[in-house]
């Protein structure tokens, strides 16, 4: 398993689950988009590769409160 440096000084895991995103007072939950994880700051971040921004714009028109990323 792949584990990168944290801003935090801990390490992030590389893993495929859910992620929550805060936008204004809606919560809107990604499922199974690929993210890092650091257990140390309970923080979430993404490869380059992977691009949630678009989708959660969907979600917001559309008044999603979960969405699937691919």
């Amino acid at each position: 398993m792949l584990n990168i440096p944290c801003r935090c000084g801990g390490y992030a895991k590389h893993r495929i689950g859910n992620v929550k995103h805060y936008i204004g007072s809606k919560v809107i939950t990604v499922k199974n988009v690929p993210h890092y994880y650091c257990e140390t700051c309970q923080t979430s971040s993404y490869g380059t590769d992977v691009n949630v921004t678009n989708l959660l714009k969907d979600a917001i028109v559309n008044e999603l409160d979960v969405i699937t990323y691919n």
